[in-house]
């Protein structure tokens, strides 16, 4: 008797494996559309500002916002 139990994957893990069973490559592969938040666009828009080569990062980024 096991007291481990199958629980589904939810969020962004569902959308991931969703993907993978739909197309049969990893979401993000060369060819595929980034279809979630959190993949960063990795080419500039037709007529839009260039990309930046670079970010700066301090600690009050890292917070949460206040509710």
């Amino acid at each position: 008797m096991s007291f481990l139990r199958y629980i589904p994957a939810m969020g962004i893990y569902e959308t991931l494996y969703s993907f993978l069973g739909a197309f049969g490559v990893p979401m993000g592969d060369p060819g595929t559309h980034r279809w979630s938040q959190g993949y960063p666009r990795l080419v500039q828009l037709p007529g839009g500002p260039p990309l930046p080569s670079s970010i700066t990062v301090t600690p009050d980024h890292l917070r949460y916002p206040k509710a």
